[in-house]
């Protein structure tokens, strides 16, 4: 289970401070250079709620198509040309539906794969080594 909501309200300071000071170059530079693709972000449990942020950015901003999806709803939005950009969004990036849902994914070469992981080292990390065209940004959360 996750962490108790309480905790989490008062870490958010110190989180948001964290953040403030994150490098954030290279995501901006990929958002950018992929703002004209249709865009899925997958992700369960509480990083659906940053996949679902995501898209909402992507629409306003992009005024473009975008869908917030589960690791299993994928499979039926991800198109078949590949055309599309495509983003997970995970807490620890080891859960074992994340990383098939990327591996899936992977295989089937979108315009771009990208992936936000709130851990260092991650099973994700290092499955996305295997694909020369991946993105991963893994970041240690200072809530844990």
């Amino acid at each position: 289970m996750g962490k108790p909501f309480k905790r989490e309200v008062q870490d958010l300071e110190k989180t948001y401070s964290w953040a403030r000071k994150c490098d954030v170059t290279t995501i901006a530079k990929i958002i950018r250079a992929t703002w004209h693709f249709p865009l899925i972000s997958v992700g369960s449990g509480g990083s659906n709620s940053v996949a679902e942020l995501h898209v909402a950015f992507h629409r306003r901003f992009f005024e473009s198509i975008a869908q917030a999806v589960t690791p299993m709803e994928l499979i039926s939005v991800l198109p078949s040309d590949g055309f599309a950009s495509v983003w997970f969004m995970s807490a620890n990036g080891n859960n074992i539906d994340i990383r098939r849902a990327f591996k899936h994914t992977a295989l089937k070469e979108p315009k771009a794969l990208s992936a936000l992981v709130g851990n260092s080292n991650s099973k994700l990390a290092n499955l996305s080594k295997k694909y020369l065209y991946t993105n991963i940004f893994e970041y240690k959360l200072p809530s844990g």
